[in-house]
């Protein structure tokens, strides 16, 4: 069980560590058209990583 969950948790680290990078060049586009947010905002990074890892630890878990 262990090594099914860490399998999983390291696939979901293995996507979240480019999505990361690539979110934060591209979300400069997005900045002008978004009211009150900036581009490099930690929380709003925090917050997804955060529900992504839940969500990889619950779908490598629960099967």
């Amino acid at each position: 069980m262990a090594d099914v969950v860490r399998g999983g948790l390291f696939a979901c680290a293995a996507g979240l560590a480019p999505g990361l990078v690539t979110g934060a060049w591209l979300s400069g586009i997005l900045e002008s058209r978004l009211y009150g947010v900036s581009h490099l905002d930690g929380g709003i990074y925090a917050t997804g990583t955060a529900a992504l890892l839940i969500v990889g630890l619950a779908a490598s878990w629960l099967p």
